[in-house]
């Protein structure tokens, strides 16, 4: 199955936009964070401009998606990987990410499969090793670039680095317990629920009429101080239209630590090795991509 649909998309977006948290460096130590945070707003307003001195983000991550119709779950694991580039004139510091993923499991077993998904701020690269295919799709308009953080940009609109009244136009959000509105029961305690208990957790759910509201039934964001008093992402659950649901979580993450050589690496393969590659365009008449 193909990690490059619409769907697998917007929540691995939910990867990137949580990657990129990271607060300020005058942030203060974490047994005083939650005196601070005591509302939605409060944590918003501490992650409006959380991405200001973040260079680069890397951890592993588990993507567990169950499929509402199909009654089935696929759990991939791999590495998530995020950096920001300085700006160039006039234009604004490019973003690129890349989650490269290891194994996948269905039910009760694991099997190595080796996909990776890359973004440099205007093309996103689907790359599957066994099948030796290369997908490469144009975002944005030739010479612009969308910010996957940015509330309308990305495929998955979330707010971080972006104004608090921004996100509250956009969707109704709360602030609740750790463990609020999950049925952990169905879940791998050692997986999750153990590693959300000491977090924040905000609770979006699109307002009516909005392009979210068409996709999502709701988000919940999961948030954490590391030792330095830096918060960091710590796990994200999406449930769409069509009641499928996704976890995302992030573990042992590394922030301002240099990338290994050549993750976000986007060179097309060598077809005479065997590789197929495809270049799907962005069309201006209809605002996507057209293959070529």
């Amino acid at each position: 199955m193909s990690i490059g649909t619409a769907a697998s998309i917007g929540v691995l977006s939910v990867m990137v936009a949580l990657g990129a948290v990271a607060a300020r460096g005058e942030s203060p130590a974490p047994e005083s964070r939650p005196a601070e945070i005591a509302s939605a707003a409060d944590l918003l307003d501490t992650l409006e401009f959380s991405d200001a001195t973040l260079v680069s983000f890397q951890s592993n991550v588990v993507y567990d998606k169950r499929f509402s119709l199909q009654d089935d779950r696929h759990i991939r694991r791999g590495r998530l990987y995020f950096q920001t580039e300085p700006a160039e004139g006039d234009q604004r510091p490019r973003r690129k990410f890349a989650v490269s993923f290891d194994t996948l499991q269905l039910d009760d077993v694991i099997r190595p499969e080796q996909q990776a998904l890359i973004f440099d701020g205007e093309w996103l690269v689907e790359k599957r090793e066994a099948e030796k295919q290369w997908v490469a799709r144009q975002m944005a308009p030739p010479g612009s670039q969308i910010d996957p953080l940015r509330l309308g940009e990305g495929p998955l609109p979330i707010p971080f680095g972006q104004a608090r009244a921004e996100i509250m136009a956009r969707f109704d959000v709360e602030l609740v317990d750790a463990s609020d509105g999950i049925d952990w029961a169905d879940l791998d305690a050692e997986l999750y629920r153990e590693s959300v208990g000491e977090c924040w957790q905000l609770h979006l759910v699109p307002k009516p009429g909005t392009t979210d509201a068409e996709r999502f039934h709701e988000i919940r964001l999961w948030y954490a101080p590391d030792a330095s008093g830096r918060i960091l992402p710590r796990m994200a659950f999406t449930v769409d239209r069509k009641g499928d649901q996704a976890f995302v979580q992030l573990i042992g993450a590394k922030v301002n630590v240099p990338l290994p050589e050549g993750v976000i690496d986007m060179t097309e393969p060598d077809i005479t090795e065997g590789w197929m590659n495809q270049r799907e365009y962005w069309r201006v008449e209809d605002g996507g991509a057209a293959a070529e």
